[in-house]
């Protein structure tokens, strides 16, 4: 996973709180929080957290455009290789980083659900793979889509059938991903020794989340994976992320329902492990 500094104007904590969440959740640490004041201690720890980070992502915003902060960030980043830039809003960025393609998530408002955040994560484990290999090659254009899913060959089993047990995964260390954040980005780590009916029930909601497609079809999918594997922390955590989800369609009236509901799921979770992504990212 990738040490990542993010660089924001504070005006754009709300925007960028949710996305420093969201990769997180997929195991990457993320160097974010603006707690240091004064002069020269604050450029002394800007200049370790952005030599130290292996990608520097900057969120492009009206505000930061106009940050000199910013700026010095994303140059640091620019000149060492490490450039991951993203625009919030619908601006155009500064002269001398307009030849880099930019992930576009403006129009963006903030919340759980973050357009073209699979982007975000490829981009990152690009400039970071190329940071750690000491490679000076030129930063590999941001692809315009994501990746497609791999083949899923196995089948669903009906609803009823077989309930035992459960297991569900990410945190980013086998594929980085988000999620998130409810977006997309969930990805699976350890597949050996797992049921394959299980299996088919987490990759159905992983990949729901992934390509943003959740709903309550796919809340049904992952209550069968947590009957099968009612023991499982993950399983849990995915149906907490996913009913977390369908709260920004519910209507005033479900919504309060809804959010205890994804609560009392993500409880569930960390009670069974405390440190579950999904379900921490959810609550």
């Amino acid at each position: 996973m990738a040490s990542v500094f993010l660089s924001y104007d504070h005006e754009d904590a709300a925007r960028a709180a949710p996305i420093a969440a969201a990769l997180e959740a997929q195991g990457h640490s993320v160097w974010w929080d603006r707690h240091i004041h004064g002069g020269a201690e604050y450029n002394s720890a800007i200049e370790t957290a952005v030599d130290s980070s292996n990608a520097v992502v900057v969120l492009w915003s009206s505000n930061s455009i106009r940050s000199a902060w910013v700026r010095d960030e994303a140059a640091e980043g620019r000149d060492a290789g490490k450039l991951v830039p993203v625009l919030i809003d619908a601006v155009k960025p500064p002269m001398g980083f307009r030849q880099y393609q930019t992930i576009d998530l403006a129009g963006w408002k903030g919340g759980k659900r973050i357009p073209r955040l699979p982007e975000l994560l490829h981009a990152i484990d690009t400039v970071a793979q190329r940071a750690q290999t000491g490679s000076t090659a030129a930063p590999a254009p941001v692809p315009e889509r994501p990746p497609p899913p791999r083949p899923r060959p196995l089948a669903i089993p009906p609803p009823g059938e077989h309930r035992v047990s459960r297991r569900l995964l990410v945190g980013g260390g086998a594929a980085a991903a988000a999620a998130a954040l409810a977006g997309g980005g969930i990805y699976w780590s350890t597949r050996d020794r797992v049921d394959p009916r299980f299996q088919a029930l987490m990759d159905k909601g992983d990949d729901a989340v992934r390509n943003q497609t959740a709903d309550q079809a796919t809340v049904r999918l992952l209550e069968q994976a947590v009957a099968m594997q009612p023991g499982n922390p993950k399983a849990w955590g995915l149906l907490a992320l996913v009913k977390s989800l369908l709260v920004h369609d519910a209507g005033p009236k479900n919504a309060p329902r809804i959010v205890e509901q994804a609560e009392q799921t993500a409880r569930r979770a960390l009670s069974l492990d405390p440190k579950e992504p999904n379900a921490l990212l959810s609550m």
